[in-house]
C-alpha cells in the first residue's frame, strides 16, 4: 500500500511517501466445498478413468496458500492426479489404477488432504465414498452338471419338485 503524507505548517510542508507491506499470515486452513463426496461407479470402468475433484480453497495470501494434495485409502486401486501451476495447484483427478470387482467389494472410502504453505502447515480433507455398480458379468452357475428329480403324476401345480 503506498500513502503519500503531507505534513504542515506551509512553513514546514513536505510530502513524504510511506510505503506499507502487509504480511499475510497462515490464520486459515484449506476447506472443501463438502465434509464428504458419494460417487457411484460401474465395476466395468477401465482402470485409467478419472474422476474431477473440486479445488479446496484457502483465503490466504499464495506462500500460505495451498501447497498440495495427498490420497489415503486405497492406494491399489485409486491415485491422485494433481496439476500444478505457478501459483499452486489447479486441477485434482482421482485416477482409477485397477479393475474393480463389485463381488469383491462393493465400496471404498478415501480420503483426499490438501495442505497449505504455512508454518505450521495446515489441512482440510473431504471424506471420497465410492460406491460400485454391479455389472452383468457373471454368467448364472449350477452347483451340479445335471440333477435328477422323480415327480409324481399327482403333484399339484406349482409344486416344489428340487432345491
Amino acid at each position: 500500500m503506498n500513502l503519500d503524507i503531507a505534513v504542515k505548517p506551509t512553513q514546514y510542508f513536505q510530502i513524504v511517501k510511506v510505503v506499507i507491506h502487509l504480511l499475510d499470515i497462515n490464520d486459515n486452513s484449506p476447506r472443501f466445498s463438502k465434509d464428504e463426496i458419494t460417487w457411484s461407479l460401474s465395476e466395468t470402468a477401465a482402470p485409467g478413468a478419472t474422476f474431477a475433484v473440486s479445488l479446496a480453497s484457502d483465503p490466504d495470501s499464495p506462500p500460505n496458500g495451498i501447497k498440495s494434495y495427498e490420497l489415503t485409502g486405497n492406494r491399489n486401486l485409486f491415485r491422485l492426479r494433481v496439476t500444478e501451476g505457478d501459483a499452486g495447484p489447479t486441477d485434482v483427478h482421482l485416477v482409477l489404477k485397477e479393475q474393480l470387482d463389485r463381488e469383491d467389494l462393493s465400496g471404498y472410502s478415501l480420503v483426499i488432504t490438501a495442505y497449505d504453505g504455512g508454518t505450521p502447515r495446515q489441512s482440510g480433507s473431504v471424506t471420497v465414498n465410492v460406491n460400485v455398480v454391479d455389472a452383468n458379468d457373471n454368467a448364472p452357475k449350477f452347483d451340479n452338471k445335471t440333477y435328477e428329480v422323480n415327480v409324481y403324476e399327482n403333484a399339484a401345480l406349482g409344486s416344489t419338485v428340487a432345491n
